[in-house]
């Protein structure tokens, strides 16, 4: 028998992290004031399902504690743990969804129960129901006969009909905190006398979601000759040391092509799989991004999100690639080659000048990123570009057009001559996405707001630099005399990124 179903909780007590929905539970229990209908929402592997049986042994317990809990030793309880009461009927919509299930389902409700006091019937995954069968539903759970009760779950409650959940008394079960899960599994390794590092029981926490089976059943699968350590736990699950996602993070974020590049490729050639590396690394990006937006940093926040960005899709494209890490390696380019110059360094607000143009429409003013105004024009050039480049990001997010807004994210202030301001970008899809006249206004708007200087808007599409990546690649043991040890630029799209990295 797993453990998942060896530790299935057999009393309100044992089902942890979902305190709000069993105190409630056992109450009406208490009291004689079951619901004859229940609909239980949330993710997989929270207790949805255990909550379901505890509700259904407790209705038909002989012995009921004053708790509400069932005794789980009279011979009715004692069926149902070995999942032979024939009154308790569980079925799963995903393989039974039709409208003849659900007609089947009414004929025989009408029949008392066999041996114990109720008929409960438990439907699993009740979203995967079509419309038909939730129709022929709906009639029974409208007027259920008195010995027949109905426990319906879902992880997708968004898909049940109103007129479904409308006859049911609804409970959220919520994802398993941290702490909630380590001390669940803690408490099944030592009844098992497993020998664990703790550092395994939080990489396993971290890594489920929230969700408790799926939490056993790596604790189940990670343990060797009642052994449970990190370093085995990370070989068997392809899991990345935590150090390799910071290594590779702070290259990224700090435009350090070749360092990112050789990360994506060191953990590529130990075998380790690049989806969960992406979703580690999308684990890591969002805590930084956290910990960047409580700090009030607002520059790092947004470098942080257009990182997440680009891995986000990339993580999407790892699955259908023929080369797993070609993925990761164009996102790391487009990061890396999308600023020339240092980081993006914390928004500073210019010092505010008598008689300078005001943009006082509330929009401008509630802005996250909003700027106090300064007219720059008769100023040095240079001091203008100066203050493009630092605030670009924040500029951005003013522009109202969404889909122009992410295109000019990915732009880069190079120049301005004769009051031309010229953008780089590196990918030609954001570059053709700005070429109207409507985009070209939306910045034009922007930057004149903000600092009173009217500029037009030149574009190109912008080089990239692979000398230092083609460098580490042969490093890393690409075909000797394939490339030249000379310098070599290419167009920043994907396209001819792949064509870089397939020559090599």
């Amino acid at each position: 028998m797993s453990l998942y179903l060896k530790y299935r909780p057999h009393d309100f007590g044992n089902l942890v992290g979902q305190e709000h929905i069993t105190l409630t539970l056992q109450n009406a229990l208490k009291e004689d004031r079951v619901s004859q209908a229940y609909l239980f929402c949330g993710p997989r592997g929270t207790g949805k399902t255990s909550m379901a049986r505890l509700i259904a042994k407790a209705l038909n317990c002989l012995n009921r504690k004053e708790n509400g809990d069932p005794c789980n030793e009279c011979d009715i309880c004692q069926q149902i743990n070995a999942n032979r009461l024939t009154d308790i009927i569980e079925i799963d919509a995903a393989s039974n969804r039709g409208i003849d299930e659900i007609r089947d389902l009414r004929e025989k409700i009408k029949f008392s129960p066999n041996i114990a006091k109720y008929k409960v019937y438990i439907i699993d995954e009740v979203h995967m129901l079509t419309k038909e069968a939730f129709n022929a539903l709906l009639k029974t759970l409208e007027e259920p006969p008195s010995h027949a009760y109905f426990i319906l779950a879902t992880t997708e409650s968004y898909k049940v009909p109103e007129t479904i959940i409308s006859r049911c008394q609804r409970f959220d079960f919520h994802r398993m905190s941290r702490a909630v899960l380590i001390e669940r599994l803690k408490f099944i390794s030592e009844q098992e006398k497993i020998h664990f590092e703790v550092e395994a029981l939080e990489c396993i926490a971290e890594r489920v979601n929230g969700g408790m089976r799926d939490a056993i059943g790596l604790l189940e699968q990670s343990t060797q000759s009642n052994v449970l350590n990190l370093e085995y736990l990370q070989s068997t699950l392809g899991l990345t040391q935590n150090q390799s996602i910071v290594d590779l993070f702070n290259a990224i974020y700090e435009r350090r092509l070749s360092d990112a590049l050789s990360s994506i490729n060191k953990i590529h050639n130990q075998g380790f799989d690049l989806t969960q590396l992406s979703k580690d690394f999308l684990e890591y990006a969002r805590k930084e991004m956290l910990s960047s937006v409580e700090n009030g940093d607002k520059a790092r926040t947004s470098n942080i999100v257009h990182i997440i960005d680009l891995v986000q899709d990339a993580k999407e494209k790892i699955k259908n690639s023929s080369l797993p890490q070609l993925a990761l390696e164009i996102a790391a380019i487009k990061i890396c080659g999308a600023a020339t110059g240092p980081v993006v360094e914390n928004i500073a607000a210019p010092e505010v000048r008598q008689n300078a143009p005001v943009n006082s429409s509330p929009a401008a003013t509630n802005e996250e990123y909003s700027t106090t105004l300064k007219d720059l024009t008769t100023g040095d050039e240079n001091d203008l570009l100066t203050k493009l480049r630092k605030n670009w990001l924040g500029l951005v997010t003013k522009i109202k057009n969404p889909a122009i807004r992410v295109s000019f994210r990915d732009a880069k202030a190079v120049s301005i001559t004769d009051n031309r301001l010229l953008l780089h970008f590196s990918t030609q899809f954001h570059l053709d996405k700005t070429a109207s006249a409507e985009a070209m206004g939306e910045i034009e708007d922007v930057i004149e707001n903000t600092y009173g200087a009217r500029l037009g808007i030149k574009t190109e599409l912008r080089k990239v630099d692979l000398e230092p990546a083609i460098r580490e690649h042969s490093s890393l043991g690409g075909t000797q005399g394939s490339v030249a040890p000379q310098k070599k630029t290419v167009e920043e799209n994907p396209e001819d990124a792949l064509n870089v990295f397939e020559s090599w």
